[in-house]
């Protein structure tokens, strides 16, 4: 009993823990700069390493339960479920199927085979196959565009099917595996799954209302607290396995969900803004506007090249 059982870490800025959640590979090699370099030419250090890192992104269990126990109790810990309840159905990907979308200006859409109850999971077997794209490598990714047109399609991608997120520090994104991709936003409130935001749509945002609703749906103490190892423990399974039916719906009926409970902290009244405007088909989504596009541009490739040819036999 005579060591240390636990240290904290503090940071001088929220944005500083995209470091601290750094990649393995992206720890090696700021260890490798930033090290004096030894005589021998070898690795500097005998502990710390990539690997040894990413055994310090997350609390442990026993640090998780001791936050927990705190009285009064800290509202992310009070359901005790971890974000799942194994008492609560859940609608498996069997149970959906993809087509045309009813909402406006939209692509692909996904919907109900079966009627289904308020309070179900949805599609929980694919949650925890998630494609995490954290800070550092959204940001190589976002860098890339500027020497390979090709890293645009990956770029939209992420961009067009993934839920943002800044938990990390910098800006992350959450990508669903399978056809839950393309779930669309129910407009004024007429979302059957996902987060809920009362009387509160993209029709009738204001700025004061909507910093209430990002504290709420943070649940207040899971971001705003010094420290919560509940929410550093449990933020990805969170984020990838809560989707819950907020009222019944029929066979037939498209699944949507609320996109307003998905907008960035930074960013999150531009983000609600373009939303409001795809609602009254102002313009068009992110996705629908790249295909466009990618169309176009096929079409023009096409042309050009029977342009082309036509030269050629001339």
């Amino acid at each position: 009993f005579d060591q240390p059982w636990a240290f904290d870490i503090a940071f001088m800025s929220y944005e500083a823990k995209a470091n601290f959640y750094a990649e393995e590979a992206m720890v090696n090699v700021r260890l490798a700069k930033r090290a004096l370099p030894t005589k021998s030419g070898e690795f500097p250090f005998y502990y710390m390493d990539g690997a040894t890192m990413m055994e310090y992104q997350y609390p442990n269990r026993i640090d998780e339960d001791a936050f927990c126990d705190q009285e009064p109790k800290p509202k992310s810990c009070a359901s005790g479920k971890r974000f799942y309840d194994p008492d609560v159905p859940n609608i498996p990907v069997s149970e959906l199927e993809v087509r045309q979308s009813t909402v406006p200006n939209a692509g692909k859409g996904v919907f109900f085979k079966n009627d289904a109850k308020a309070g179900a999971y949805l599609a929980l077997e694919e949650g925890g196959h998630s494609m995490l794209v954290m800070p550092h490598v959204w940001a190589t990714i976002s860098e890339m565009l500027e020497y390979f047109d090709e890293w645009e399609a990956l770029y939209n991608y992420i961009e067009g099917y993934g839920v943002e997120e800044e938990f990390f520090g910098w800006e992350s994104w959450f990508v669903d595996p399978g056809i839950t991709t393309f779930i669309n936003h129910g407009c004024n409130g007429t979302y059957n799954v996902g987060w809920e935001t009362g009387n509160m749509t993209e029709l009738n945002f204001f700025t004061d209302d909507m910093k209430k609703l990002r504290l709420r749906l943070g649940d207040n103490d899971t971001f705003d607290e010094f420290y919560n190892a509940f929410a550093d423990r449990n933020f990805i399974p969170r984020g990838t396995t809560s989707d819950q039916l907020v009222r019944d719906v029929k066979a037939g009926e498209e699944v949507t969900t609320n996109y307003l409970a998905f907008t960035g902290s930074h960013w999150w009244e531009a983000e609600a803004e373009l939303i409001r405007k795809q609602c009254l088909q102002q313009i068009k989504g992110v996705v629908s506007q790249w295909e466009e596009w990618e169309e176009k541009t096929d079409r023009g490739d096409k042309e050009k090249t029977t342009e082309e040819d036509s030269k050629d036999e001339l």
